[in-house]
């Protein structure tokens, strides 16, 4: 996967590695899966170990399978730059869910220029923005390109938003630069555009310490039903 240009401000966020560590640990599954299943995201945790590789090279994610239990799978994917230097660890719960029968998008829909530094503002297509007193609350109507072979957002893309909107509830409440440390993630339900297309995003700055600053975020619904939740660690810049 090539790493993208970020934005002005962007440099410490790991969201953008969602995809990357999603895949590869769900990867080191593929094989145990009985035929007419694919797998389903159920939680995430990603871990920043090192300093991020340069916008334009190369990182790749190497998965491995930590067991499975009926049709429920533990696995842990290392993201390496293009030397092989560790910069980031994920580790995954999937389930396995029945593929027959799913209403797959057209072909094409998956492809998009995933790493132009505009790309993530186009594609999830931000219609209203609220900030409160620590609190921001993003109304979004995805582009299907984010849409995984399920006709669902990709697990992936959950990593991506709620970043998107942790960092936004710092940057509008709390002025300053902050470092991602560690995000993780709940998946309660699929995101199926086809379903509901509007998407609610939101975080809440729990706490803000001198060296620490912890946020919770969820996605859910239109209508309010909860898809993602998620707590993530923060290191105000200058404490690193």
């Amino acid at each position: 996967m090539p790493v993208p240009t970020l934005r002005a401000g962007e440099e410490g966020t790991i969201g953008w590695m969602g995809a990357l560590a999603d895949v590869s640990a769900a990867q080191a599954l593929v094989s145990h899966l009985p035929d007419g299943y694919g797998l389903r995201t159920a939680n995430l945790r990603l871990d920043r170990l090192d300093g991020l590789p340069s916008a334009g090279s190369i990182a790749t994610g190497h998965g491995e399978s930590s067991g499975t239990v009926t049709r429920s799978g533990l696995s842990r994917s290392t993201l390496k730059d293009h030397d092989g230097r560790a910069f980031a660890i994920c580790t995954g719960r999937f389930v396995a869910v029945p593929t027959v029968g799913v209403t797959t998008p057209p072909t094409g829909t998956d492809q998009h220029h995933a790493y132009r530094p505009d790309w993530l503002h186009e594609a999830i297509g931000v219609r209203d923005a609220r900030a409160e007193a620590d609190k921001i609350t993003l109304t979004i109507r995805p582009s299907s390109s984010v849409c995984n072979h399920l006709g669902i957002v990709h697990g992936g893309l959950h990593i991506t938003l709620i970043d998107h909107v942790m960092c936004g509830v710092l940057s509008s409440t709390r002025p300053g630069h902050y470092e991602l440390l560690d995000l993780s993630l709940v998946y309660h339900r699929p995101a199926s555009l086809l379903a509901e297309p509007d998407l609610v995003l939101q975080a809440v700055i729990d706490r803000q310490g001198r060296r620490i600053t912890t946020v919770t975020a969820s996605i859910t619904s239109r209508s309010g039903r909860i898809l993602t939740t998620a707590h993530g660690t923060f290191m105000p810049d200058g404490n690193v």
